[in-house]
């Protein structure tokens, strides 16, 4: 049986690639796979949410998404230079969330990387 490794994600530190200062995150894709980073964090109930994220990516489709899991998300495509991308929300009735940022693979080397994540509530 053939084990199927993850495709990569992680920091890239000191190189400079940041949309503000020199370091920055990355999701890579060799594959047709899912791939996101993702962090649980405390919100309000009832409250309203933007989640916002500077993003650069080689994708040839709208296969990146920005968002909330099993609330919101935004799509994104393909973009040289670093683009702001923002998904709006409402906690309903959570106390936490779970925040993603991430992409399905295109079958080929691909890239997002993405700087300057903010929440804020609306």
């Amino acid at each position: 049986m053939e084990r199927r490794r993850p495709d990569p994600k992680g920091t890239m530190r000191f190189e400079g690639r940041g949309h503000s200062g020199v370091n920055n995150a990355w999701v890579g894709s060799g594959s047709g796979n899912w791939n996101a980073i993702m962090q649980t964090v405390s919100v309000q109930p009832q409250t309203g949410y933007i989640i916002s994220a500077w993003v650069r990516s080689n994708m040839t489709r709208r296969s990146g998404r920005l968002g909330e899991r099993g609330i919101t998300e935004a799509s994104f495509g393909a973009s040289r230079s670093y683009k702001q991308i923002s998904a709006p929300f409402n906690s309903g009735v959570h106390s936490t969330v779970q925040l993603y940022i991430g992409s399905t693979g295109e079958h080929r080397s691909s890239y997002l990387q993405v700087d300057d994540v903010s929440l804020h509530r609306r």
